[in-house]
């Protein structure tokens, strides 16, 4: 026998201490993606500490109502192309620890929800897809680049880019991914190279001539090319280091400034 008043209390404690299932319901979110806020540490504070006897679950209904509302107070007005929380998970991303990331930043502040997403449950909440993207962006590459994107600065082939990086021509650092291991190169890689190299074709175009012609040109005079890649029957990606191209004009005339001065 216990007094009445104890029950009473404990049943009340009861209704406000929400399961897994009951808390994933509340929220309005997956199995797994109440694994990654667990682990990304966002629902840790929710959890209820000095619980009566008999009262079970993992957190505390006041608290998520807390973190909802915290989350849904950093809203800002947004017109751009969004993503729901609902959508951020595996699937959308096969980088967990960037997901994590994007997770801890919504907590924080640091990425805000879109003013009128804010009414329902977090899972609705919709968050600018842009902003998700460049931090499971920086997450994975830092500042640099992968080979799609300089392929696309540059209008150079992925495949020429990722040969030349193979090929030790572009400095590159090796990063995560989904398939395994991708190549990320800084914007400074891609200056330093393109510094001291020209494409071919680049260079027959501004002559009038053809890449074909233009190589046998260079090999009669001793003047090496570098980065071919044969795709298909075609021969694409070769440069030539300017250092050789100046070396190799015999009609070119370097004449130190000390002498100029004389």
């Amino acid at each position: 026998m216990i007094p009445k008043h104890i029950a009473e209390e404990i049943k009340v404690e009861r209704e406000g201490v929400f399961d897994k299932t009951q808390t994933r319901e509340f929220l309005g979110v997956s199995k797994n993606q109440y694994r990654l806020l667990e682990e990304a540490g966002v629902l840790a504070a929710t959890v209820s500490k000095g619980r009566g006897p008999l009262v079970g679950g993992e957190h505390a209904q006041q608290e998520l109502e807390k973190l909802v509302q915290r989350i849904a107070d950093t809203a800002i007005p947004f017109d751009g192309e969004t993503v729901t929380l609902r959508k951020l998970n595996l699937r959308f991303t096969t980088d967990k620890a960037g997901l994590i990331e994007a997770y801890q930043k919504m907590a924080t502040g640091a990425l805000k929800p879109a003013l009128d997403s804010v009414s329902g449950k977090l899972a609705d909440f919709t968050f600018p897809k842009t902003q998700v993207q460049h931090i499971l962006k920086r997450h994975r590459c830092g500042e640099g680049w992968t080979v799609q994107e300089v392929a696309r600065i540059t209008g150079w082939k992925e495949q020429c880019i990722a040969h030349w990086c193979d090929a030790g021509l572009i400095e590159h650092d090796l990063g995560s991914h989904s398939q395994g291991l991708s190549r990320i190169i800084t914007p400074e890689a891609l200056a330093a190279f393109q510094a001291t190299h020209v494409q071919v074709s680049s260079l027959a175009k501004q002559l009038d001539t053809t890449s074909r012609s233009l190589v046998k040109k260079l090999d009669e005079k001793g003047i090496k090319t570098v980065g071919a890649f044969q795709d298909g029957k075609a021969t694409r990606g070769v440069f030539v280091a300017l250092s050789d191209l100046v070396k190799g004009l015999d009609d070119l005339l370097v004449t130190p400034v000390a002498e100029k001065s004389k």
